[in-house]
């Protein structure tokens, strides 16, 4: 099985993560006179004739806005927009996951106000705070408020929570401009929803085409997956009793997508196919392809594999899609959808062997 590592669950761990660490208000005025929205206008002087050319007025006024803004952005040179560039997450570099999150209409971005405010947007949710030389005092109604610790250096903004690290750099005007259009405030219940509705519809639209393509797709996978007859150490797996199970359930796959191309429920049940998953509640579990079953552990938004080459880890993460409860699992060229059928059993036994043909 190929290694499947997800993007936007880590994204969700990511966000529920920065998003718990709102913070009560504090007190960031400072000496500084800051820019109203309105802008200021200068008096005029005595001696000067009672008459104001209203466009000329407006001109100076907007220029002299835009101005005092510049300098107020020197003066606290952490404003501005930024967009995430860089994120390590338990100790896991995924800036190339970051990239392809941008190519979907979304990401994490921070938004700093020359006011003391501002706002952090975590795919789509945003979550305001004010903010001075040292933290941002994050605000949410969910959760508790807090403080976020921050660093900025060489037009580098660093915020570091527990394990995970975020750097983000300022963005262009082009870009600052495409987020004011709202091009970036995606959700992943938004992206869930397109990347299924567009398996719907490719289905309904050319379902014979399709199920031709499948038939060939599965029969490949099918040899690939029957060829496999190596023994896998299933003492690779971790011990993931301790962890949260709140997932737990037995799933079928709903859709399933490679290179572009969709196959719904309906079309791999049609060429044979049976994929589904048993997710435990004590951390045990297995994945069923095709007659063959793979050993697996797992937690909340993570899952190990045993194989034949050893342990892999794939990333998923759970939405709700139509008054169903999925979970998602997906890279660069490929994504898989599950749907919960049922409760889990309590416990599987493992059979420490990889591949294993029923």
């Amino acid at each position: 099985m190929k290694k499947k590592a997800i993007i936007l669950t880590i994204m969700v761990a990511m966000a529920l993560s920065v998003t718990a660490c709102g913070s009560s208000a504090k007190d960031t005025s400072s000496e500084k006179v800051y820019i109203t929205p309105e802008g200021k206008e200068k008096a005029p002087l005595a001696d000067a004739p009672k008459v104001t050319d209203t466009k000329t007025t407006k001109e100076k006024t907007q220029n002299t806005k835009v101005t005092e803004e510049e300098n107020i952005e020197t003066e606290n040179s952490v404003v501005g927009y930024y967009k995430i560039v860089h994120m390590t997450t338990d100790g896991e570099d995924i800036t190339e996951q970051i990239q392809q999150l941008a190519q979907m209409g979304t990401g994490m971005f921070a938004i700093v106000n020359p006011d003391g405010t501002g706002h952090m947007n975590l795919m789509g949710e945003k979550t305001d705070f004010n903010w001075d030389e040292k933290y941002f005092h994050m605000h949410d109604d969910t959760v508790q408020d807090a403080d976020v610790e921050y660093t900025y250096a060489d037009d580098t903004l660093i915020i570091k929570q527990d394990s995970d690290e975020m750097q983000f750099v300022r963005m262009s005007a082009e870009e600052k401009k495409d987020y004011d259009d709202g091009k970036y405030d995606k959700t992943i219940d938004e992206i869930t929803d397109s990347m299924l509705d567009q398996a719907y519809d490719e289905a309904l639209g050319e379902l014979d085409n399709a199920y031709n393509d499948a038939i060939d797709a599965i029969d490949n996978s099918a040899k690939e997956a029957s060829s496999v007859t190596g023994d896998a150490d299933t003492t690779y797996l971790p011990d993931l009793s301790a962890s949260k199970h709140n997932d737990s359930g037995y799933y079928k796959i709903m859709a399933f997508q490679e290179n572009l191309k969709t196959y719904s429920a309906d079309e791999l049940a049609k060429a044979g196919v049976e994929f589904d998953m048993m997710l435990c509640p004590d951390g045990k579990g297995y994945a069923h392809f095709i007659g063959t079953y793979y050993d697996l552990s797992w937690d909340d938004g993570t899952i190990y594999v045993a194989t034949d080459e050893g342990q892999e880890k794939m990333n998923y993460f759970k939405s709700d899609y139509d008054g169903k409860t999925i979970i998602t699992i997906n890279d660069s060229s490929m994504a898989m959808v599950f749907e919960y059928v049922k409760e889990a059993d309590s416990t599987c036994d493992w059979t420490g062997v990889s591949g294993i043909a029923e």
